[in-house]
């Protein structure tokens, strides 16, 4: 098999691990997967789970979700603007799960019960990459799908926010197609891009 044959499979393993991913669906919510250690405190949490179902006064809802924006763009400024060197995968996975913490917050993507799903699906590859991989050679392009998949999910749900500006839904996605199938460690241009426009989005939407 030829090295190129060996890249294209372990991306393919990636795409189908999203089909698994919803066949062990109910085990998966049963039985939480190993997360990243947590950077809120469960009040804020508590806040949080509130704000999405709508059980808390407006001005209270408000306020959680600016927080869980402002937490991501305070790390996308912080940590993503290295231009000399990669994002290491643990700083990409924190990344991705703020990202997605950002979105639950919010809990009026336009997705309706499928959010918490695609919610899931994002936050389970981002996981993925302080996982050990099976295969270490082949490890950094098994990477670099979890990080295109979840970008792609993460286009989808900032596209779908009521204040989101014309067009950020394509612009996001293909800034998520940009990681492809090369190393991971070869693509830090392309993950800070991506962090960056849905940072600035963030921003914007979260704007008193």
């Amino acid at each position: 098999m030829t090295r190129r044959q060996e890249r294209s499979r372990a991306m393919a393993r990636v795409s189908g691990a999203v089909g698994h991913l919803f066949r062990l669906r109910p085990v998966l919510l049963a039985a939480p997967l190993v997360f990243l250690p947590p950077t809120t405190s469960s009040e804020e949490d508590s806040m949080l789970v509130a704000a999405s179902t709508g059980e808390v006064e407006p001005s209270a809802a408000r306020a959680a979700v600016r927080r869980a924006a402002e937490r991501f763009v305070a790390w996308e400024s912080r940590t993503m603007r290295r231009e000399s060197t990669a994002p290491a995968r643990a700083e990409v996975a924190e990344g991705i799960r703020l990202l997605a913490d950002a979105v639950e917050a919010r809990g009026d993507a336009a997705l309706g019960s499928a959010l918490s799903e695609v919610l899931l699906v994002m936050r389970w590859h981002g996981e993925q990459l302080v996982v050990r991989p099976v295969n270490a050679s082949l490890g950094d392009y098994e990477d670099a799908g979890h990080v295109h998949t979840a970008f792609t999910h993460a286009a989808r749900l900032l596209g779908a926010m009521p204040d989101a500006p014309p067009g950020l839904t394509g612009e996001l996605t293909r800034a998520a197609a940009a990681i492809d199938a090369r190393p991971l460690t070869a693509q830090g241009a392309e993950v800070r891009a991506f962090f960056r426009r849905a940072s600035a989005a963030l921003a914007t939407s979260a704007a008193p």
